[in-house]
């Protein structure tokens, strides 16, 4: 179980390096279209509560957002003994991002997801 446990933390970990590794990788915009929906998500302010957001603000911030969550679970999988039930929590948190990836994100964040879910899904069986 152990094994299994700390192969699923190491996903989480590398998932979180590989996400943020492209967050801040900038490529120039493809196209005029590209450039112009760019320039409108960085340039139209809009009221958010409590401040002034642009879409951009919210896309960067939940980018950097769910590589720290990704790294946090990766590190507590590293850090705290596995138990049946950390395994199954685990592997539970881990299929709702698997299930949200593929229906918003594209095959390789998905794949990544899919393997810690198998591995923590596979810890908490053996367990």
């Amino acid at each position: 179980m152990r094994v299994l446990f700390r192969a699923g933390a190491s996903v989480f970990l590398f998932f979180a390096l590989a996400h943020l590794a492209g967050h801040f990788q900038e490529s120039p915009p493809a196209n005029d279209t590209e450039r112009k929906l760019l320039e409108l998500m960085k340039g139209y302010a809009f009221p958010f509560p409590g401040a002034q957001r642009t879409m951009w603000d919210l896309f960067s911030g939940f980018s950097l957002m769910l590589s720290a969550q990704s790294a946090t679970l990766g590190v507590i999988g590293w850090l705290v003994p596995p138990q049946r039930r950390m395994a199954v929590v685990f592997a539970v948190a881990a299929a709702v991002c698997t299930a949200l990836s593929l229906a918003y994100f594209f095959a390789i964040p998905t794949a990544c997801l899919a393997l810690a879910t198998l591995l923590f899904a596979l810890a908490a069986w053996r367990s």
